[in-house]
């Protein structure tokens, strides 16, 4: 074992969340006398299958267990944790938000006892400080159980991959084994977050059998949601349609559809984001700018997800003043594919927090967008 080493462990099915993510981890401050490594694990059968593979391989005592939709703000993060660490060795796992207390759902959102702090996006970016305030003398607060955006660990414990062969529940299950073999669950003092999660939206398709499955393991009262169930399996149909027809090419019917069953889809992400960028679309349409689909090819549900990341992805590196590089190559994407100014300006509402510094870099390094705003009072960069 490695004890100077530091592996980030990653399971990812998707190229453009896993590259953004390690941009940020590249602008990491690494702690002295420290190496860093990367394992990431491409299509793994589980996040329990995949997080043991890479346990196994690496020989880093220090292990980021992370999302591939995590993005590292805080550049002193390493720094931080491993000091935390090296002065606590009771402490097993560090997470960024957690539970003080599960509730008899075993569901982590559903109680008021959450501590931790977090840049969260299901579609605009906010920061979320969560129930309980805290103590910044204390440095850290113990809890039950941490979410599995990340996880880092200073011990090897087998994840349950005899259990939860799925994506629901290994990041309880994890903090329950820890603690079970006498290590903390904690999660530290952050005065602003230390990371951003991009997570859209939860896919709840086999999220009560693993919850069961938690509860008959570790938690004695299981709550049933069959009304959950039903409606996401309603949810999952419109939205299977609305896929078809847009991978046909009929995206003047699926807007017709987007618009008229929103109301009813909330949880579905697919359908918030179209509705967005269908307002969008009719809002450049009448101030006769481009079209944010126009450079989409072919336009099916796939594509139009990416461009929408791509989007984000964007104007947060310049909102956070990423090299001169990515700053770039962010302006680049966004006047090659004739970004209006109009959609801009909703992209920076929606994914930034630091709306000011992004409009600022816009300006910056967008010459385009520096002479638009010149002749068009609506975009306010």
């Amino acid at each position: 074992m490695n004890e100077q080493k530091i592996c980030f462990i990653i399971c990812y099915n998707n190229e453009l969340y896993l590259s953004e993510c390690i941009r940020y981890l590249n602008r990491l401050e690494i702690p002295d006398g420290f190496e860093l490594d990367l394992l990431t694990i491409a299509q793994a059968e589980s996040m329990t299958a995949g997080y043991n593979a890479a346990m196994q391989a690496s020989d880093a005592k220090y292990k980021v267990y992370l999302h591939q939709d995590v993005f590292v703000l805080y550049r002193g993060f390493l720094k931080d944790t491993i000091a935390l660490f090296l002065k606590h060795p009771e402490i097993g796992i560090i997470g960024m938000v957690g539970t003080l207390k599960m509730p008899q759902s075993a569901v982590m959102w559903e109680t008021n006892d959450r501590i931790g702090a977090l840049r969260s996006c299901h579609l605009n970016t906010v920061d979320d400080f969560f129930d309980h305030e805290h103590d910044k003398e204390a440095v850290y607060t113990q809890v039950e159980a941490v979410d599995g955006l990340l996880m880092m660990t200073q011990y090897d414990v087998p994840w349950r991959e005899d259990l939860f062969d799925g994506w629901d529940f290994y990041d309880a299950s994890q903090s329950y084994e820890f603690r079970i073999k006498g290590y903390h669950v904690v999660v530290p003092y952050q005065e602003v977050p230390w990371v951003l999660h991009d997570c859209g939206f939860l896919n709840f398709q086999n999220y009560e059998k693993y919850r069961a499955l938690f509860c008959k393991e570790y938690h004695s009262t299981l709550v049933e949601s069959k009304e959950q169930q039903t409606e996401n399996a309603a949810v999952q149909r419109i939205e299977n349609l609305i896929i078809a027809q847009l991978d046909q090419g009929n995206l003047d019917f699926a807007k017709e559809m987007v618009y008229q069953h929103i109301k009813k889809m909330q949880s579905s992400e697919l359908f918030v984001v179209l509705y967005l960028l269908f307002q969008i679309q009719d809002r450049e349409k009448a101030a006769g700018e481009s079209d944010l689909f126009a450079c989409i090819e072919p336009v099916n549900s796939t594509t139009i997800k990416e461009h929408f990341m791509k989007l984000k992805f964007c104007v947060r590196r310049l909102e956070y003043s990423l090299s001169d590089e990515d700053c770039k190559e962010a302006i680049a994407y966004l006047e090659e594919k004739k970004i209006s100014s109009i959609c801009v300006e909703k992209i920076i509402e929606l994914a930034c927090v630091e709306k000011e510094k992004a409009i600022e870099n816009v300006f910056r390094y967008g010459k385009h967008y520096r002479e638009k705003a010149v002749h068009n009072t609506h975009f306010v960069c």
